[in-house]
């Protein structure tokens, strides 16, 4: 399945952003209310970036304009490109394509996702899209992308898709939105639950009496969980939580 985000990498020859648009409206200061970043993707290379995806992601704008996406993509959680690519995509495809040409000018998308930034643990980033020109029905070919860090007030559990119609009056309204469990496919959805109550050291007893359910219940469960993630103490069952993006 051919990714939505550009994966195809190449430094800029030209030195100049697409239709030359007026960058200078894009300054720092603009962005200076929360941690943001600025990336002008035009098909398959990256030809502008802010500096401040340094202080968003850990990341220089030269790495980024050289290797294009590969270098953000490979920063975000292994489980949530699963999830983009196993659901968020194809959802995003499937609405674009059905839209007339002015339709699709008039519409940006976003959605969330766990990056991380050096070594510290991941951070909740917004991506919001800006489409600029479109050649194929279901994927802007220039846009403008957004990184906003938003992990003081962000949902880790769970990853957020928005679509948004811009009006002529400059008002917007929603026109889709969606939230995708950030559970792994190994494990239902309780025993996702239970799982980030043990990375947490809580007991059985203790989950029982959060989750309103008998001690043995909960222990079945936490036999299943480590069966299934093939591992015999907590720790390690934490270690794959993390992998699999359940924590």
């Amino acid at each position: 399945m051919t990714p939505l985000i550009k994966r195809a990498a190449g430094p800029n020859n030209k030195n100049v952003t697409p239709f030359n648009f007026p960058v200078e409206r894009l300054t720092e200061n603009i962005l200076a209310l929360s941690d943001s970043a600025v990336v002008i993707t035009n098909g398959e290379t990256i030809d502008f970036c802010t500096q401040s995806i340094v202080s968003v992601l850990g990341i220089n704008r030269e790495t980024v304009i050289t290797k294009g996406w590969p270098a953000l993509i490979e920063l975000i959680h292994p489980a949530d490109i699963r999830l983009l690519e196993k659901k968020v995509f194809p959802e995003i495809r499937n609405h674009f394509k059905n839209l007339t040409d002015s339709e699709r000018r008039r519409r940006t998308f976003n959605f969330t996702v766990r990056m991380h930034m050096d070594k510290n643990p991941y951070s909740m980033i917004a991506i919001e899209n800006r489409p600029l020109q479109w050649i194929r029905k279901d994927w802007p070919s220039v846009y403008i992308t957004i990184l906003r860090d938003i992990t003081p007030f962000g949902n880790k559990d769970e990853m957020t898709l928005n679509i948004d119609q811009h009006n002529e009056n400059k008002s917007y309204e929603s026109v889709f939105h969606r939230h995708y469990s950030f559970a792994s496919d190994k494990f239902s959805a309780r025993e996702t639950e239970i799982i980030r109550y043990i990375a947490k050291g809580m007991t059985s007893n203790q989950i029982a009496e959060a989750l309103f359910l008998s001690a043995e219940t909960v222990r079945n469960h936490r036999k299943n969980i480590m069966r299934k993630a093939g591992c015999t103490f907590s720790a390690a069952l934490t270690r794959v939580a993390l992998k699999e993006g359940i924590i």
